[in-house]
């Protein structure tokens, strides 16, 4: 994924040029397409970031579900035996 600086710093590169898109595909189709696929790589790292952590929490506790359920049915199992 971006380092922190690129992440910050393309925004405020694209603020600091104020270029719309309507005004960079008049100019260049290239640089609409660049300019585009910028903005959808930026959208993409922010939802990516937002998500994260969420996902990392969803993980640990799909973990700790499936421990629990391991060692209840070891429990289980021990307490049948005797």
């Amino acid at each position: 994924m971006f380092h922190e600086f690129l992440f910050v710093s393309f925004p405020a590169l694209l603020k600091e040029i104020d270029v719309s898109f309507d005004e960079m595909k008049s100019v260049s189709r290239a640089g609409f397409g660049l300019l585009k696929f910028v903005d959808a790589v930026l959208g993409y790292c922010a939802v990516a970031r937002e998500i994260k952590p969420k996902r990392e929490k969803v993980g640990t506790a799909s973990n700790l579900y499936l421990c629990n359920i391991l060692c209840s049915v070891c429990k289980n199992n021990i307490i049948k035996r005797f």
